[in-house]
C-alpha cells in the first residue's frame, strides 16, 4: 500500500477513534443522573423536577412528555454552558456606553382614567376578543410554572436601557393581563369581604423609580405612572390600594434598587412598606436600628443576561437588615417538604448571581413567620413574586404570624387558605410588569376560585 493511503487510513482510524470517544463521553454525561443539577443559580429558578410516576400518566402518555422536559432542562453542568454561551453572544462588537438592548415592542394603549378613577377600558387599541370588557376571561387551569416564569423572565427583559454599570427595565402595558391580574385581587377580597383586609402594593420597575423623566421620555415604552393608576381603577372599593410611586419616585438618588439585576433592595422595599403602614394606620418599625449585613459581591439578572465589564468591574452589594423580632422562618414546598430558613440568611458564600436569595431564601412555595415578641395574635398573609422576597422582612416586627404565598408556585385556593387559618390582612406585594403578563395573571386568577 502507498505511504500517502497509510497515512489517510491512519488519520480516518484517529478519527473514528475520536468521534467514538466523544459518543461515549456525551452517552456518560447524558446518563448521568447524579450530576443533574434540580436549580439554576444562573437563570434564579428551579429546573423541572423529574415526574412522579403513576399508571394512569405512563399510558395517557403525560409522564413520558414530562420526563423530555426533564431530561432536556437538567443536563449536567448546565450553568457552566448556559453562561458560556451568553458570553460567546456578548462577544460581537465593542458596546457603547449607553444602549438600548431590545424593546422593539408596541404595548397595548393605556385606556384614559377618567376623574373619578375610573377607566375607559373601550378606549384601547388592542384587537383582543376580551379586551373591550370588563369581565376578563376565566383560565380553564394554572400556567404550566416553567412556562410561567420563562414568560415572566422575557418579559422583564424586553427592553433593557444600558447606561454604564446599570440597566434599567422598561415597561409595556398588556391591557387583557392588567384587567386579569386586577380581577383576581377583586375576586379575593370579595370573597373575603368581612373576614379579611385586602392590600394591593405594585411596584414600578427601576426605570420608572430612578431614571429622569425626559430619559424615560425618550425611551418610550409606557407610561409606569399612568399605567398603575389603571391598574388601580380596576380594582374594586374592597381592595386597599397602597401607592408606592411617588414614594419610590422622591427616593431615586438613594440605593432603592440594584443596578445589575432587576429587583429593588431592601431600602427600596422599606420605602413602599411605610405607604403600607401608613395605609393601614399602623406605625413602621425603624430598620436603621436592625442588625445590618453586607454581601458583596453581587451580580444579578441583568449582567447574567449582558455580562458586561463595567458592572462586574462595579458589581452590587445587598444590605440586609434583620428583623428583632425573629429570624426564624418555616418553609414547604410543593410535596410537603419542610424546612427550617432564616428570614435573612448569610449569604457570604452564595454565588454572586444568588445572593438575593438571603431574603427569605428566595422564591418557597408557602412559608410562615411567628414572632414571639408580638402576641396580639395579628396575622397577614403576603402574595407575592419575588419583589416580595426584600419585603416581607419589613414586616416582621408588626405582626405575630405572617404567611408567604408565592402565587408561581401555590397551586391551592388562596381565599379557603385566609378563613381556613384566620388571617386578618392579606397583602398582594407585586412588580407591575410581572402582574402585567399574561401567564402570571392567569396563574393569579386561577387561585381564587
Amino acid at each position: 500500500m502507498p505511504a500517502y493511503k497509510r497515512k489517510i487510513a491512519q488519520w480516518r482510524r484517529y478519527g473514528v477513534t475520536a468521534c467514538t470517544i466523544i459518543m461515549l463521553i456525551g452517552c456518560v454525561l447524558g446518563w448521568a443522573f447524579f450530576l443533574r443539577p434540580t436549580a439554576s443559580a444562573f437563570e434564579k429558578r428551579d429546573l423541572t423536577p423529574f415526574p412522579e410516576f403513576t399508571a394512569d400518566r405512563f399510558v395517557d402518555g403525560s409522564f413520558f412528555e414530562d420526563l423530555s422536559l426533564w431530561y432536556a432542562d437538567t443536563f449536567p453542568f448546565r450553568d457552566a454552558f448556559v453562561q458560556l454561551d451568553a458570553a460567546v453572544d456578548g462577544l460581537f462588537g465593542i458596546q457603547p456606553e449607553t444602549r438600548m438592548v431590545g424593546g422593539n415592542v408596541v404595548a397595548d394603549q393605556l385606556p384614559p382614567v377618567n376623574e373619578s378613577g375610573s377607566a375607559n377600558t373601550a378606549a384601547t387599541t388592542d384587537t383582543s376578543p376580551d379586551v373591550e370588557s370588563s369581565e376578563p376571561r376565566e383560565p380553564a387551569e394554572k400556567p404550566d410554572e416553567r412556562a410561567l416564569q420563562e414568560d415572566i423572565q422575557g418579559n422583564i427583559m424586553n427592553g433593557l436601557y444600558v447606561d454604564g454599570d446599570a440597566a434599567y427595565s422598561m415597561y409595556y402595558f398588556w391591557d387583557e393581563a392588567v384587567q386579569n391580574y386586577c380581577a383576581a385581587l377583586n375576586r379575593c377580597a370579595d370573597r373575603l369581604e368581612g373576614t379579611a383586609t385586602v392590600y394591593s402594593v405594585l411596584i414600578p420597575n427601576n426605570s420608572g423609580a430612578k431614571l429622569d423623566e425626559d430619559v424615560l421620555e425618550q425611551l418610550g415604552g409606557s407610561d409606569q405612572k399612568q399605567s398603575l393608576e389603571y391598574f388601580y381603577s380596576l380594582m374594586n372599593d374592597n381592595v386597599k390600594v397602597v401607592k408606592t410611586y411617588d414614594a419610590l419616585r422622591e427616593h431615586r438618588d438613594e440605593y432603592t434598587y440594584f443596578r445589575t439585576d432587576h429587583h429593588w433592595t431592601q431600602l427600596g422595599a422599606y420605602y413602599a412598606y411605610e405607604q403600607f403602614c401608613k395605609k393601614k394606620g399602623i406605625k413602621p418599625s425603624d430598620i436603621t436600628k436592625w442588625e445590618q449585613h453586607d454581601y458583596e459581591p453581587m451580580l444579578g439578572s441583568f449582567y447574567q443576561e449582558l455580562l458586561l465589564d463595567s458592572m462586574a468591574a462595579n458589581p452590587d452589594v445587598l444590605h440586609a437588615y434583620v428583623p428583632s423580632g425573629t429570624n426564624d422562618m418555616t418553609s414547604w414546598d410543593e410535596y410537603g417538604n419542610e424546612y427550617e430558613f432564616s428570614v435573612i440568611a448569610d449569604a457570604t458564600d452564595y454565588d454572586p448571581n444568588a445572593k438575593y436569595m438571603a431574603f427569605i431564601a428566595g422564591d418557597q412555595m408557602l412559608s410562615k413567620i411567628e414572632n414571639p415578641k408580638v402576641t396580639d395574635g395579628s396575622s397577614c398573609l403576603v402574595v407575592k413574586d419575588s419583589y416580595g422576597c426584600a419585603f416581607v422582612p419589613n414586616l416582621v416586627d408588626n405582626y405575630q404570624t405572617i404567611w408567604v404565598i408565592d402565587f408561581r408556585k401555590y397551586n391551592d385556593d388562596i381565599p379557603t387558605f385566609v378563613q381556613e387559618n384566620g388571617i386578618q390582612d392579606v397583602i398582594f406585594l407585586n412588580n407591575m410588569t410581572i402582574a402585567g403578563t399574561d401567564t402570571a395573571a392567569e396563574a393569579l386568577l386561577s387561585l381564587m376560585g
